[in-house]
């Protein structure tokens, strides 16, 4: 077993030395650890994002939302290991269910609404913070929460407008779904995964080949492709009585 040393020449040692000299850093800034509590560090990330200034409402401490159409507009403060939060935003879909499993449901509403095609801020290769890659500490206070808070946001509030500018219309909602499905991480990450998003997207378009093309190329399990299959008959059913 290889011990790992910040000096050591190796990936894994500049990483660890990024690492220090971070935790160094924000012990010089806050003056040490000063852990917050999950409520009061959520409180302060919103007050950054300013959901009322995006349109938003709260339904809950972390999750802001509005109807776009039939689209429902998300922003979302997501807990993650390590006493930190990060940003995600993206779309609610009314077609696509909250999860690949029976009995299949939809959140339908703005209060139900949940992420169904999305992006995060850890998710961005290019952040003003790259040690610390997008997310939002709580161990340094809640000066250390608001000065991530303010970071992470500066960078993401341009690509969740952008994200959701390009997803106006079904098309657009297909070509993100691809391009996540074929990100770094797109077949692992999302419930459901953006590759069923795509398909089932597809599938409202009246694309059939194209959407079982898409579900084919999604990883599932157990009886999860025989529900996607049945839901993109639904799908398809629902496009051909649809006007031309």
């Amino acid at each position: 077993m290889r011990i790992i040393r910040a000096e050591d020449g190796s990936p894994e040692g500049q990483r660890l030395e990024l690492a220090l000299d971070y935790h160094r850093r924000r012990t010089t800034m806050y003056g040490g650890y000063d852990p917050v509590m999950g409520a009061a560090a959520i409180g302060e990330v919103s007050k950054v994002i300013d959901p009322e200034s995006l349109g938003l409402q709260a339904v809950s401490d972390r999750r802001f939302a509005a109807a776009r159409g039939e689209f429902t507009k998300i922003v979302e403060i997501a807990a993650m290991k390590g006493a930190s939060y990060v940003l995600r935003w993206g779309l609610s879909l009314p077609y696509v269910p909250l999860g690949l499993k029976r009995p299949v449901r939809y959140g339908r509403t703005v209060k139900s609404a949940r992420l169904s095609l999305w992006w995060g801020s850890h998710r961005d290769p290019v952040m003003p913070i790259p040690e610390h890659a997008g997310y939002i500490g709580t161990l340094h206070g809640v000066r250390g929460v608001h000065d991530d808070a303010v970071q992470v946001w500066r960078a993401s509030r341009p690509a969740a407008f952008k994200f959701w500018d390009r997803t106006r219309d079904l098309t657009g909602v297909l070509e993100i779904a691809t391009e996540l499905m074929n990100a770094p991480g797109g077949t692992t990450w999302g419930t459901p995964l953006a590759g069923a998003v795509a398909a089932l997207t597809a599938a409202r378009l009246g694309r059939e080949q194209h959407a079982h093309q898409l579900a084919a190329a999604t990883p599932l399990h157990g009886d999860q492709p025989a529900l996607l299959t049945a839901l993109i008959d639904q799908q398809l059913g629902a496009a051909s009585a649809l006007p031309r």
